[in-house]
């Protein structure tokens, strides 16, 4: 809303607080009217949530006739209230999709809404409080998903040389339990955690810088064939994700591929030309890089000064056949190579 600083300066003390809560009422009314919840933000923007805490299969199309119905209320307010010479009141309505955390919170209970941007900046601020080595081990663990091994984990310090046996790593996991950050899905052989928030996860991977990220990504994937006993023993999907973040693109196609014939055994048609068409571009990727590495070698032996010596020299030595001092360069060139 723009404007109401102008309303209320035209209306001053009782009048304008009257003024003022009519207006808001009626726009909340237009939310509330389709079901929806209105969260009042500071200012003069209220925010109406969809699908919490009643969920509808029309919520998207009730947002939209709420936004419609709080345009067609303002105009009726402005036509039927004097407010005033130089008080123009306007109304920018948005719409958009997103995850977000609702809950009855504080000693009454009360039913409230964060919105993601919220809640993102909510969960930053958690990560950033942490020890570095906690930080670290939620950002490891955000690389393999929502769900993750704490095998895996292990297994990446003992190969980083980082100091920390298996029980400082335990350690930093019942710590971060403890903060509500992350939970136990199932103990025991084959144990996994989860994280508590999905935004949760985003915020640790988004942390980890693009190098970092792909090296996590391949080092995973390895760590996960070795604790399954092999390659074949590991969800391909789970391998082709990997593969493909680490840019390891040759592994995987193969792994994509693999995935799209468990798919079609299955009939999950959708899933297996998904699987194949990704499998199809990782294919021309690595072909791309391929004749990019091969281009470069090319061209780096052709300007190295042994190739110039070697192409003078044959060329002196043969200078009345010029057809064979041609034909010398190249043959010599693809030994080296």
């Amino acid at each position: 809303m723009q404007g109401l600083d102008a309303l209320y300066n035209a209306h001053p003390g009782e009048a304008g607080e009257t003024l003022l809560g009519a207006c808001m009422a009626g726009l909340d009314s237009a939310i509330l009217d389709q079901d929806g919840f209105v969260s009042r933000d500071t200012g003069s923007r209220i925010t109406g949530f969809f699908g919490a805490p009643d969920a509808h299969d029309d919520d998207p199309d009730r947002a939209c006739l709420a936004a419609l119905q709080m345009r067609s209320f303002l105009s009726r307010f402005i036509h039927e209230n004097a407010l005033g010479d130089g008080v123009t009141l306007t109304l920018c309505a948005g719409l958009d999709v997103g995850r977000v955390t609702s809950g009855h919170v504080g000693p009454k209970g009360t039913f409230g809404i964060v919105g993601q941007a919220g809640v993102r900046a909510a969960m930053t601020t958690r990560v950033d409080r942490l020890s570095d080595e906690a930080g670290r081990v939620l950002s490891e663990a955000s690389v393999q998903g929502a769900e993750f091994q704490p095998e895996v984990i292990r297994r990446l310090h003992k190969q980083n040389d980082t100091g920390r046996d298996d029980n400082s790593v335990d350690a930093i996991f019942a710590e971060l339990q403890q903060q509500g950050l992350i939970e136990v899905l199932h103990a025991g052989d084959g144990d996994m955690l989860a994280f508590c928030n999905p935004i949760m996860e985003d915020v640790c991977y988004e942390r980890l810088v693009v190098s970092d990220r792909k090296a996590l990504h391949h080092k995973t994937a390895e760590h996960l064939c070795d604790i399954a006993g092999g390659e074949s023993n590991v969800a391909p999907d789970t391998l082709a994700h990997h593969f493909a973040a680490a840019e390891i693109w040759e592994r995987a196609f193969h792994a994509h591929i693999s995935a799209g014939n468990a798919a079609a055994d299955l009939f999950a048609n959708t899933r297996a030309r998904d699987d194949y068409a990704a499998a199809q571009g990782q294919s021309a990727t690595s072909c791309r890089n391929l004749f990019d590495k091969k281009t470069h070698t090319w061209r780096h032996l052709h300007s190295a000064p042994q190739y110039q010596a070697l192409s003078s020299s044959t060329t002196a030595h043969d200078s009345g056949n010029t057809q064979n001092a041609h034909t010398s360069a190249p043959a010599a060139h693809i030994t080296a190579a």
